[in-house]
């Protein structure tokens, strides 16, 4: 995840947190994916930007989304041909 995305904030989200066991930590993830403000990720990342605000981070977050389904549902890395 880290070599496709340039925003090491959101590639550490995306490889550690929204693999996580807790659901809720995984739903605090995603809404901080979102853009939502103030979500408390200190338990998760502490070191984590508060909010994401540019659209290149919302970029990044839906190419790493694409690229999760890709490969979960069998089209990433040589499987079948994406639609």
């Amino acid at each position: 995840m880290h070599d496709m995305i340039d925003f090491e904030d959101i590639a550490e989200v995306m490889s550690k947190v929204l693999t996580a066991i807790n659901i809720d930590e995984v739903k605090k993830a995603m809404r901080w994916l979102g853009g939502e403000p103030k979500i408390e990720m200190a338990t998760a990342l502490p070191a984590l930007q508060p909010q994401l605000t540019d659209s290149r981070e919302f970029g990044a977050v839906l190419r790493a989304l694409a690229h999760m389904y890709a490969t979960v549902d069998g089209r990433g890395r040589g499987g079948r041909k994406a639609w």
